[in-house]
């Protein structure tokens, strides 16, 4: 019983005691305010101040014997009618309820991820942001992408972003892993330069999409952090541009 008026309560929107009151006219079939409020457990004040609710919106009905008035409910489909109602009512005020959303300024949100699992997830928001023809901006800064990475991911990482035409550039230091990526460029739809910098060491990565900064630490037990916001991806963007054209 406790399971049907948990399931009621958030279905109906009606409050918890007038489920109980609505399940006690179920169980007993008809009863006076007195009837309900015994076999329910709750006060007759309460019971007589919420039947005409339940009555007016077609729950329950009302009839007249020996001039008292006797509770029942005659058709337990109208609360299926009552909920089909409501669910009419907000499909037409979902498109007001969209225009308004469009309305409202954006606002940035951060979402973070640890572990291999939520590493990987991570790095795949990239292509549900994406289009074809996109351009992603990354600062990559491991020489041991292969090692840090999930097996295969790397790999499987390029394989999908070419096939859904997203080409790449990146800022990377000078160590092997950069020279492969070099000699793969093409291939990868990539474009990459390099940094003979020993102050440009690091272990982690940025990946710019969309409104959309992806920071990842590659050393730090896979942890990692999207943030979306215009103005934030804006700045990275221009730094990132910045450098690539003085390099």
């Amino acid at each position: 019983m406790k399971q049907i008026e948990k399931i009621l309560t958030n279905a109906t929107g009606l409050s918890d005691k007038e489920i109980q009151i609505y399940l006690t006219l179920l169980q007993i079939g008809e009863g006076s305010v007195i009837d309900i409020a015994k076999k329910s457990g709750l006060k007759r004040t309460t019971v007589y101040n919420m039947l005409p609710a339940l009555v007016e919106s077609g729950l329950i009905n009302v009839t007249v014997k020996n001039k008292r008035k006797r509770f029942f409910i005659e058709d337990v489909g109208v609360l299926q009618k009552i909920l089909e109602d409501k669910q009419n009512i907000l499909g037409r005020i979902l498109p007001d309820l969209r225009t308004l959303h469009n309305i409202i300024p954006f606002k940035p949100k951060t979402t973070f991820y640890e572990g291999r699992g939520g590493f990987k997830e991570m790095i795949y928001d990239l292509f549900k942001t994406c289009k074809p023809g996109d351009e992603v901006l990354s600062f990559i800064g491991s020489n041991n992408l292969h090692g840090v990475l999930p097996e295969n991911f790397a790999d499987e990482y390029w394989k999908e972003r070419v096939r859904r035409k997203i080409s790449t550039r990146v800022l990377s230091p000078r160590f092997e892993a950069s020279e492969d990526m070099v000699k793969t460029a093409i291939q990868q739809l990539r474009k990459i330069k390099l940094i003979d910098d020993p102050d440009f060491i690091f272990q982690a990565g940025i990946e710019i999409y969309g409104n959309k900064i992806a920071l990842m630490s590659y050393k730090e037990n896979y942890i990692g952090v999207i943030i979306e916001s215009v103005e934030i991806t804006r700045m990275l963007r221009c730094i990132f541009n910045l450098l690539w054209e003085k390099i």
